[in-house]
């Protein structure tokens, strides 16, 4: 098993091993996304799935709806009172008023850049924890059980869509991009298993050393 010095350079020499290829600059754009998703990296489609899974059902994303549920209440209540007020209490009532609808704005800023970072992170799902259940003993439906939002092939086609970089015909894809993304993902499983377990070997003779 060789070991390389640059692990994308790795994955574009494993491709061009392959062969010819009808396009291989498509298929250089596979194989980087390939090891993006042998990383963990979600693809833009899963980003905002996660993104909006993240406002709802994280910790950070509960406590902010209940803080805005609970500013709204009282915008209402204050909204009803202020036809009652006299001229100073009404402008009281509306400065209180424009303070709890900026903290809700801030607020929304707030969980919306949280959502964007978390989702950037893991294709864990935030629904289930990761666990691939809901409530305990329900399959997650966000994540079909699996507890992470694992990138398909499918998920590539359209990544190459909002990158700009080509729409495919479903010949080119079926016939060549897809056996390339599913290649490479099971070469690079394959090579992280062979790495680990010579890592494994080495540290056995160390010990015994």
């Amino acid at each position: 098993m060789k070991t390389p010095v640059h692990v994308e350079g790795y994955a574009l020499e494993w491709l061009s091993g392959r062969g010819t290829l009808r396009r291989p600059d498509l298929c250089r754009h596979i194989v980087k996304l390939a090891l993006a998703v042998f990383y963990g990296k979600p693809t833009i489609t899963q980003s905002r799935k996660l993104k909006s899974l993240w406002r709802i059902h994280s910790d950070q994303g509960r406590r902010s709806e209940r803080l805005i549920r609970r500013w709204r209440v009282r915008i209402k209540l204050l909204q009803q009172d202020v036809f009652a007020e006299d001229s100073f209490q009404a402008e009281q009532t509306s400065k209180e008023i424009d303070r709890l609808e900026s903290l809700i704005a801030n607020e929304r800023n707030r969980i919306h850049e949280y959502a964007i970072a978390q989702a950037s992170k893991t294709c864990a799902c935030p629904k289930c924890g990761g666990t691939g259940l809901f409530k305990v003993v329900n399959q997650c439906d966000a994540c079909n059980g699996t507890g992470q939002l694992i990138p398909t092939a499918e998920n590539i086609r359209q990544q190459l869509r909002h990158l700009g970089i080509a729409r495919v015909t479903d010949k080119l894809w079926q016939s060549e991009l897809k056996p390339v993304f599913e290649d490479a993902l099971n070469w690079m499983h394959t090579e992280h298993g062979e790495a680990v377990k010579a890592l494994d070997k080495q540290l056995v003779l160390e010990r015994a050393a």
